[in-house]
């Protein structure tokens, strides 16, 4: 559908039913106009991760800045209206209500279809590249719903490329059943489970598991996948079980007790700040003394 209507932009294609109505033609194109502009909107605000909704996003455009906040959505497409020509404005502001195409049901139409076509954009890279590798990690939205997150890391132009893919929900969270949730995301996705050669978890039994976490039975079907414990979670588990030391605990119960006393006060951070600048400025200067001392005695000896 998203490639249809770039194609149909473009001129690439024709409808039949616009070709013996040109009033109908006439009206197409300002909708395709105006939805073009609500499609680099709604990109615009994705590329800078920024949400469109506010509390008042209904409704029809107006050029008049709103007295509450009617979204960044609106907000962005006021601002892009007012700097576009006349033609554009008039597009906008006389547009029958049934195609504004300004309700948030075409937003997330646009998102989805903007998300699908990236994907797919992912999934040709990973195809060309042929090998790759699965990391999955499961954890619980503000819904309470389970859900199975899935990145595929490969190698593109001698470069690891890690790409999210999906978020799946699943209703168990067994070894068995997250291991066939996975295989058959990815083969619904249209990747060839031939060519996986890595799988990466954390530490959790249903995942890394020797016998019945997902690892297991993910290497069981495809043998060349091999199973890496994530380096995060480790790194944590390292960080965890390092801080019942006591040297450690206490220096790092120090370094929180500093970082409290400094940030208290606008003066102490100040003073702090000269004095990082100074030592730092002090160790620029020690190490070229001793760089310049290190050529001089490598002169006398040659």
């Amino acid at each position: 559908m998203f490639d249809t209507f770039v194609q149909t932009d473009a001129g690439k294609s024709r409808d039949v039913r616009n070709a013996l109505n040109s009033s109908r033609q006439k009206a197409v194109e300002e909708n395709r106009k105006r939805l073009s502009h609500i499609i680099r909107t709604i990109e615009f605000c994705g590329r800078q991760e920024i949400p469109l909704r506010g509390h008042r996003d209904a409704g029809a455009l107006s050029l008049n800045e709103s007295d509450c906040n009617d979204g960044v959505f609106k907000a962005s497409s006021r601002l892009r209206v007012e700097a576009a020509d006349k033609q554009t404005t008039d597009l906008f502001l006389k547009a029958p209500c049934n195609t504004s195409y300004l309700s948030w049901r075409v937003q997330n139409k646009v998102i989805f279809l903007m998300g699908d076509a990236i994907q797919k954009q992912i999934l040709s890279d990973i195809s060309q590249c042929k090998y790759f590798s699965i990391r999955a990690d499961e954890t619980t939205d503000v819904s309470q719903t389970e859900q199975l997150s899935l990145s595929v890391p490969f190698i593109k132009d001698t470069k690891v490329h890690e790409e999210f893919l999906c978020v799946v929900p699943v209703s168990s969270t067994t070894g068995k059943d997250l291991a066939s949730t996975i295989l058959t995301q990815l083969s619904q996705l249209g990747l060839n489970l031939k060519h996986m050669r890595g799988q990466g978890y954390d530490g959790a039994r249903n995942m890394s598991g020797k016998y019945r976490g997902v690892q297991a039975r993910v290497k069981e079907l495809h043998p060349l996948a091999m199973y890496t414990h994530c380096c995060n979670h480790v790194l944590s588990l390292v960080i965890s079980t390092s801080s019942q030391l006591p040297v450690i605990r206490n220096a790092m119960a120090a370094i929180s007790d500093i970082c409290v006393f400094m940030s208290r006060s606008a003066q102490r951070v100040s003073i702090f700040q000269d004095n990082v600048e100074k030592e730092a400025s002090g160790s620029a200067s020690f190490a070229t003394e001793a760089e310049t001392n290190l050529r001089h005695t490598l002169r006398r000896k040659t």
